[in-house]
């Protein structure tokens, strides 16, 4: 993760942004099954993959974010969760057959994010895709009032 993290957080951007990804995308990546953990392993985590993919979107990789979020598929299990890892090439699952919540959020924020699917997906999407950024199309038909939490129940207060 310290190897994308600087660039997914906003700390590198632009030109450096992606030298950066680049730096290290051959000891990082394994070709068609996702990113590493820990460069001296092969193991791939869906959430580690999921995170890359939109730090390599910020940096402005766009064909490079939407294969490796594709390659997270192979971490779904049947059911629509995701195992958390996977140690190749016999892909046995990692650590102990466990499935995460973290690994399938981190997969489902990466989608969000790729494909802008509102406004807040801005926050990891960054300028490099802030062409055709929702916040054009929602800010003049959001209001504040339409963010407020619905009552969870009659008689529930709703928070200020």
């Amino acid at each position: 993760m310290d190897w994308y993290y600087p660039v997914l957080s906003g700390v590198v951007v632009g030109h450096a942004a992606r030298r950066r990804m680049l730096e290290r995308w051959d000891e990082m990546v394994l070709d068609g099954l996702g990113v590493r953990c820990v460069a001296d392993q092969n193991w791939v985590t869906a959430a580690e993959t999921a995170e890359c993919a939109m730090a390599a979107a910020r940096a402005g990789m766009r064909p490079e974010a939407d294969e490796l979020l594709a390659w997270t598929a192979h971490l779904r299990a049947s059911d629509g969760s995701y195992w958390t890892g996977c140690v190749h090439p016999e892909c046995v699952r990692f650590p102990g057959g466990q499935k995460s919540t973290y690994s399938a959020a981190a997969v489902l924020i990466a989608d969000h994010v790729l494909n802008l699917r509102s406004a807040a997906a801005e926050i990891f999407a960054g300028p490099a895709q802030a062409a055709g950024s929702p916040s054009a199309w929602t800010a003049d038909r959001i209001s504040v009032a339409d963010l407020r939490p619905e009552p969870m129940h009659a008689g529930t207060p709703t928070p200020p």
